[in-house]
């Protein structure tokens, strides 16, 4: 594997990964789900070994995921189509997967909306999604399986979703009209939307909810967005076409998968430079980390590969050999299975 990695100043988040590393040692290791585009299932592999424990088919071209809580089910959007830029109508329906039984048991009905892509947890438990046709985000109730209210949007194409933490407010990354938009859930709450450039795509909320980190594909940059204003403040150069990005717990450092390029950057938020750089494979997209464990993980659509990496130095340390087209990513730990 080429690495054209650079070794990081890891001190503070070094020491709490050392940390909980420690305490983890003594149990069983996570396992990996990874939800596979054109094989349209979602699979559990041994973050170890690598071996994949089982697949359970979903809907049609699945994009993203997201665990309800307790980790007991994965709530995966069927988008229907392989990409944004698809003029097909494309999916219309939310998979239920049950993690213990490996199978999918239900499917949410999203009526005339279609095109589900984006998906988050809140902490109430509402589950958001974006939908493409006709723009929106919707709020779904898993457990009464439907969905809850709608946020219709004046922007094309919205592709992911953030929330901030008392669910007030939600984020949206609109790849059709190269804006991102914040939406007031309030009675009477207004929605404002601001140009980033680009085709923006991944979100990330820093813990306060006063940053908004931007991946903006094709522009080649992470725009930096105050939530105050919804003002940009930065526009981080970064090549590669960046795709997601994640930031550590403790906001020092952003990790960017590079679809483009087929790496992952990882950035000092404090100083906005890059620490280091290495490669996942053709189209990375995916990425999460699990700090109990210390390793991270990013995925290579084209190479059908997940690469497992470290968390104190940035280095790659397994491939998973994974079913065709696998995008995101979710750690889940082993206690949370029967």
């Amino acid at each position: 594997m080429r690495s054209g990695h650079r070794r990081a100043p890891v001190v503070v988040f070094g020491i709490a990964v050392a940390t909980a590393i420690a305490l983890a040692g003594a149990e069983s290791p996570p396992r990996l789900l990874v939800l596979h585009k054109k094989a349209s299932t979602l699979g559990l592999y041994d973050s170890t070994t690598g071996a994949r424990l089982w697949a359970a088919p979903v809907g049609t071209k699945p994009h993203e995921m997201v665990l309800s809580p307790g980790d007991r089910y994965a709530y995966v959007t069927d988008y229907g189509v392989d990409s944004y830029n698809d003029t097909a109508e494309g999916g219309h329906t939310i998979s239920i997967v049950d993690l213990e039984a490996g199978a999918r048991v239900a499917t949410i009905d999203l009526g005339r909306f279609r095109r589900p892509h984006g998906i988050a947890l809140g902490f109430s438990g509402r589950v958001y999604i974006t939908v493409d046709h006709p723009a929106a985000v919707l709020e779904v109730d898993a457990e009464a399986r439907r969905v809850a209210a709608e946020h219709l949007l004046d922007q094309a194409l919205p592709h992911m979703v953030a929330i901030s933490k008392d669910e007030r407010y939600l984020y949206t990354a609109n790849a059709g009209a190269g804006t991102i938009s914040a939406i007031d859930r309030r009675p009477g709450g207004d929605t404002r939307s601001t140009r980033v450039g680009g085709i923006p795509m991944g979100l990330a909320l820093s813990r306060d909810g006063s940053r908004l980190y931007v991946a903006t594909r094709d522009q080649n940059t992470v725009t930096l967005v105050a939530t105050s204003d919804l003002t940009v403040t930065r526009q981080i150069p970064v090549a590669g076409s960046p795709a997601r990005v994640r930031l550590t717990p403790d906001d020092r450092f952003l990790l960017v998968t590079l679809i483009g390029s087929g790496e992952l950057a990882v950035l000092d938020t404090a100083t906005e430079k890059q620490v280091a750089r290495f490669m996942v494979g053709g189209a990375a997209e995916g990425v999460t980390i699990d700090t109990r464990t210390g390793f991270g993980y990013a995925s290579a659509q084209a190479a059908n590969r997940v690469v497992k990496f470290s968390l104190t130095d940035w280095r790659p340390v397994l491939e998973i050999a994974t079913d065709a087209s696998p995008d995101p990513v979710e750690v889940l730990q082993l206690r949370s299975l029967k």
